[in-house]
């Protein structure tokens, strides 16, 4: 998997289709009903079914809530393992508006998979392959469905970035933020998911002000950080990109050890390679390619993939 290269739906976009599908295959598998949905009849309220809402699964399936869950996971199975993403995409991408729109998610990713997986259901109407994971050597010869993905791409792009913008700003808005408390309060919480280890050596840690400061502080300055880099670095910043997934991907990684958001984390991941991977424009290349001589094609020693 190329970081960078001429086909905007290459093997990348199906390991962020197989991330998205992960996250919401874990929530609906080891949650039942009764922890998804809080509803202590057991029914879902008509305030959750009303307007688009009632399109959910949970309140028109026949079956129940129960059922219902297991077969929405089994819904995400096929894009999971990558088979044909042009019609298992919609399958995943209903199952996500449900969860989103039938349930009490409180962790924040629900949403941002159902508006990433619907700009992936429309940038896979152009992608044929039976299996995703299936290389497409080059997207020179595909100019107007590349035009098509890169614009998609692009406004997912700038989804991923409003949320790390929208992220900071409200925090330095927060007086518990911005006199550098936050992460020490945030550890006192035991409604969250970190063990007694942990939660012990966190507040162990941060109970010295100067680290509480730099760890509040910090949190907003990499999610500012992040957003910068989504919107300004270029296709030649592969390595401040790099740099910049590895750090989001750590970040998340935390917060999943911390606060036990273990899905969240999987679809960040997918959310910054989303955003952070950047495509090379294939029409000055194929105009170069023409101009030159021709030869052998060199193969990545990373992926075995022409480049």
């Amino acid at each position: 998997m190329a970081w960078g290269s001429t086909d905007r739906l290459g093997r990348w976009v199906q390991v962020v289709r197989s991330l998205l599908a992960l996250g919401t295959f874990l929530t609906l598998v080891v949650n039942p009903a009764a922890i998804l949905l809080h509803f202590p009849t057991g029914v879902v309220p008509d305030e959750y079914c009303g307007g688009v809402l009632g399109l959910g699964a949970f309140c028109v399936s026949p079956f129940d809530t129960d059922t219902t869950r297991l077969l929405l996971a089994a819904m995400c199975v096929p894009l999971l393992i990558g088979f044909l993403p042009a019609v298992t995409g919609p399958l995943h991408w209903y199952a996500a508006f449900t969860v989103a729109s039938n349930t009490l998610g409180v962790e924040g990713g629900d949403q941002l998979t159902v508006n990433l997986s619907a700009l992936l259901c429309l940038a896979s109407f152009v992608d044929g392959r039976l299996w995703g994971w299936r290389p497409r050597r080059s997207g020179a010869d595909r100019p107007l469905s590349n035009i098509w993905v890169g614009v998609i791409l692009f406004a997912a792009r700038l989804q991923v970035a409003y949320v790390y913008f929208e992220a900071a700003i409200v925090k330095l808005s927060n007086p518990l933020w911005s006199d550098g408390t936050a992460m020490w309060l945030w550890v006192q919480n035991g409604g969250f998911g970190a063990t007694p280890a942990v939660s012990a050596a966190l507040q162990s840690l941060l109970a010295h002000p100067a680290v509480a400061v730099a760890a509040t502080w910090g949190t907003i300055a990499l999610e500012l950080f992040l957003c910068l880099t989504i919107v300004f670095a270029s296709a030649p910043r592969r390595r401040l990109r790099l740099f910049a997934l590895v750090c989001g991907i750590l970040f998340h990684l935390a917060i999943a050890v911390v606060m036990g958001l273990v899905t969240f984390g999987v679809v960040m991941a997918a959310a910054l390679l989303v955003a952070l991977h950047r495509a090379d424009d294939p029409l000055p290349r194929r105009a170069a390619t023409e101009s030159a001589p021709q030869r052998e094609p060199e193969t990545s020693i990373l992926n075995g993939e022409p480049r």
